[in-house]
Parts: C-alpha cells; structure tokens; sequence
C-alpha cells in the first residue's frame, strides 16, 4: 500500500512537469534500444554506397549468428550523455569534447570521452557526479550543448508475451489474421521501399525476408560492424521483419508490403534489454550518419519497436532525455522519413498499462514533419497501440484494446493488430529453416503500420474499442478487406 501510495505521489507530481512540456495526451510502456559510433571511426568507411546489391546467401553463412559469447557483451561504459544542438557543425561538435575538457580543467576527476556520435551529435562519457553537476550548472560554457542526461536501460518485450514455442513453417504459405486485417500479404512486391529495424537483427534462414545484407549492421559492439554480425538471437527483430516484409515461397507467411527491402540493425542481444548509451544509441547514430551522407529518397520507413518507461528512471533525468531523443526523431520526419514507434507495454508485474506520455520514445507520436521552408516533408513519426482484432461474420471487425498496451490520446496515433500475431522465428541452431510463433505486444502492432507505410498512405477501418481514452484510437489499414481471412 505504502509503494502504490508513492507511485501515486509521482505520477502527480510528474503529470504536472508533463502538462508543462506535452499538451496532449496521455501514454503506456513498451521496451528499449542503444547505437553509437566510435571516436576514431570514419563514418564514410563505414557506410557502404547506396543501392549496394543484397546478398542473402550472406545471411545464410553460420558466421554471421552472433556468438554466445559476444552476446554477454556489456553495452555501455558510459555514464551519461551529452546531448548537442542538431544543427551543430560538425567540425565545432568534432572541438566539443576539447573544450568540455578545458571547462573542468583543474578537476582531477575530468570526463572521460567513452564514445562520438557525430550523426546524433552526442557525446557518452563517464565522469564523477560532482562534474557533471559542474557541466550542468554552465551549459554555455561548450557551445550547442543542450543538456546532460544519465544513462538509463531499454528493453525489447517481455519473455511471458513471446512464448518459446515456435512451429514448422506452414506449408502451403499463410497469411496471418493481423496481415490479412490492415490489407496486406499477397503477391505484391515493394522491394522499392525501404524500412530500417532497429532491433535484435534478423534471421533469414528461409530468404524470404529481402535484407540489404550490405547496409545492415552489428551495432552491439564499437564501432557498429557494417555486412555482418546482424543474425538474431532473440527473435524480437526476426518477427518484425516477417510482419513487415515476408515474401514466402511455397512455404511460410506473408507480410504486409511483400519484399520490401529491410536493413536491419542489431542492438539486442538474448536479453532483450541495453544500456540506451550502448547499443541503442549506436545504432540510432548509424542510421542518422547513413542519412547524412545519403539523404533518405522514395518511401523510408523505421521501426522502434522498444523503449523506457519513466517510473525506472526517475533518477536518471528521464523526461531531458525522453525530449532530447525526440528532438531527433522528429528531425528524421523532417527529412521526409516515417518513423513508427511502438506504445509499449503496461509492468509485467502488475500489468496496468501507463500512459504513452511517461514512454521514452513512444511519446514522440504525433508529429508531422516540416521542410525548412515550414512545408510539410511527407514525413511523420507515429505511435501504436495494440488492438485484437477479430473477423466476423459478415466480414466487420471487431478491434479490441489489449489491456496491455499503453495508451494515450494523441499520442497514440494509430491501433493496429497486437495479440496472437503470427510470423517468422529464428532457425533452431544447426538447422536451414526459419519458424513460426506467436507473440503479443505492442511491439508487433507497429510493424503492421510500418508495412502499410512501405506501400503508400494509412486509412482508418475501425477504432479500439474500450479504449481507455476518448476519442479511441483509429484503426490503420491499407484498405478494408472484403474477403474472409483465415484463421491458423
């Protein structure tokens, strides 16, 4: 009773500092990722040129499974970030670090500079609390620095909606019930689209995923390992991928936007939980500086599919850094890129869900991005909740909430299928061939309106009903389906 009366105690007080910063809505968790690049790498030797071949023979090769032992890396020896104005020159953001230096000159206990991340323009570094109060107190001393934030976990799923109980492929090929709802599937092919996955890697035993095996990334160590290293071991990314983009052959399941070329960029390990000034970070930054040499063209798609819920975090500056990293995606909308994020998942332990508004990055939802000119870009980042979606008789749906989502109004934006959905899962080792399982959360309801995106623009069909919140979120579809779809 005593904790339930101090969770309530800082829900006020933080609902109060959240009227302040957001003016909508409200919000509930899902799980995390980090990404960076190394101090002495050249990103030009990292990015491979655009429009590179795909090999998914690649993937094939056992090699490219990440080890057990790599798996049990810590990701993250930094202590807190630095976080710079985006406009930053490079060449000033390169001087940053020299002149943080000469600020705390004197001070044994100087920052030490643990990774660059000139894409993000931030800095991890570790120093002594008593040091980065000194930073925090003269922001101005180091030009662009915009604030300094400790470093906090994200995570993936939680184990209990994502049973190891995966089964052979289907054979003849399926679609599944969540794909077949928003209008997917078929024998389509957007292999001209592009969605990055910022998640666990991907598993392509079965090729029917369309990886750019040149362009996707290791990013669980320093510096990101770019062609290589991208395999998964926790499933999470695989099943992302398969929901977007599955093209099966005789046997499998179809995705949403059939062959559309994904890269994926691995920040996860088996656990499903990082370090965000690790992995996370490095990955975001790997994209960010891919954007930056190549500016993004034709239909870009990104998937964040994890997050931080605020009530972990409440020493570690969350809200600083919940607007910091929302500064930055919605800098990728501006560039014209879709950005989806999923709403998160309520505690595992109590399971009530929270509001997407104390969700790091799910809060970021709602915005649509503006070209300099203040025009709209076409790009957008938006939020997902999570719906069971049910057909019937008379080929109506039925769309209802998952009380495990999170929620909010405005964000988040859209409810797409999230309970029982069906795609493809990691080869058992030493075998050739993906597998199929069945997960829910809200993690596998963005990636039905990722794939909606690959293929052109959302409509609605629908809304969640008992949605906590009103008005209930809309459903996303490409089109609502006139056929009857099959349940497996």
């Amino acid at each position: 009773m005593g904790a339930t009366l101090i969770r309530l105690a800082w829900i006020g007080a933080l609902t109060l500092i959240f009227l302040g910063g957001f003016a909508q809505g409200s919000a509930r968790r899902d799980a995390g990722g980090n990404g960076i690049i190394s101090v002495a790498e050249n990103v030009s030797s990292q990015t491979p040129s655009q429009g590179a071949p795909n090999s998914p023979q690649m993937e094939n090769d056992p090699t490219l499974l990440p080890s057990l032992q790599e798996d049990t890396l810590d990701e993250s020896e930094g202590g807190y970030v630095l976080w710079f104005r985006l406009d930053l020159p490079l060449p000033e953001f390169q001087n940053s670090f020299k002149l943080l230096s000469e600020s705390t000159k004197g001070d044994k206990n100087s920052p030490k500079l643990v990774e660059e991340f000139r894409g993000l323009r931030a800095l991890v570094v570790t120093a002594p609390e008593s040091v980065i109060d000194q930073i925090k107190s003269n922001l101005n001393a180091v030009p662009g620095l915009r604030g300094v934030t400790q470093d906090i976990e994200v995570s993936a799923f939680d184990e209990d909606l994502c049973p190891d109980e995966p089964v052979d492929l289907p054979n003849p090929a399926k679609t599944p019930i969540g794909v077949c709802r928003v209008g997917g599937g078929g024998g389509g092919n957007y292999s001209n689209a592009t969605v990055w996955i910022i998640d666990s890697g991907v598993d392509n035993a079965s090729n029917a995923i369309n990886l750019d095996a040149n362009l996707g990334a290791n990013c669980r160590v320093s510096p990101c390992q770019v062609g290589q290293g991208f395999g998964d071991r926790l499933g999470h990314g695989t099943m992302i991928a398969g929901i977007i983009a599955a093209k099966p052959g005789s046997t499998g399941v179809y995705g949403v936007a059939p062959n559309a070329k994904v890269v994926p960029v691995r920040i996860f390990g088996r656990s499903g939980q990082a370090k965000f000034a690790g992995a996370p970070l490095r990955g975001l930054n790997y994209m960010f500086d891919y954007f930056e040499s190549f500016p993004p063209t034709g239909t870009v798609v990104v998937n964040i599919s994890w997050g931080a819920d605020w009530i972990h975090d409440l020493k570690a500056n969350f809200l600083e850094t919940s607007e910091l990293l929302r500064e930055r995606l919605h800098n990728l909308a501006d560039r014209g890129v879709q950005v989806v994020i999923a709403a998160g998942n309520s505690d595992p332990e109590d399971r009530r869900p929270n509001w997407v508004q104390f969700v790091m990055p799910a809060v970021a939802g709602s915005y649509v991005g503006k070209r300099s000119d203040g025009a709209p870009s076409g790009g957008h980042v938006y939020t997902v909740s999570a719906v069971q979606s049910t057909q019937q008789i008379n080929l109506t749906w039925r769309d209802e909430w998952w009380d495990g989502s999170n929620y909010g109004n405005g964000p988040p934006d859209f409810a797409e299928p999230g309970v029982n959905v069906k795609s493809l899962w990691p080869r058992i080792r030493g075998t050739t061939r993906n597998q199929v399982n069945s997960c829910t959360g809200t993690s596998f309801a963005a990636p039905h309106l990722a794939g909606i995106l690959l293929r052109g623009l959302v409509q609605t069909n629908g809304v969640a009903q008992d949605d906590p919140t009103s008005p209930p979120d809309p459903v996303g579809v490409l089109t609502a389906p006139t056929i009857q779809c099959e349940v497996w």
